[in-house]
């Protein structure tokens, strides 16, 4: 299985990768995102199903939302589990 060289980091890469993971741009992948960038919302000759960018973007914030959504969850659940004393989680800032 290829991977992306880079991260995905942000809600536009987060769409590009779910573009690219249909047959018609397979290709893309292992390509740097500036690379993806440049022809991954192009329709595809072939006829073959591509993903359109908006709805690409918008199943993105979605899915950035729900992950949002089980870490705040995960986050109050290890909050209650150390009797009210929060210790954080992957990612998060730290603030006194």
């Amino acid at each position: 299985m290829q991977r992306m060289p880079e991260k995905i980091n942000s809600i536009e890469k987060l769409a590009m990768m779910l573009a690219i993971i249909r047959p018609s741009k397979r290709h893309l992948v292992g390509l740097p995102w500036s690379a993806v960038a440049k022809t991954v919302w192009d329709k595809s000759e072939d006829g073959e199903y591509v993903f359109k960018r908006s709805h690409s973007v918008a199943y993105s914030v979605m899915i950035s939302v729900a992950m949002n959504l089980l870490s705040d969850e995960e986050l109050a659940r290890t909050t209650d589990e150390n009797n009210g004393t929060s210790f954080a989680t992957l990612g998060d800032e730290v603030t006194e």
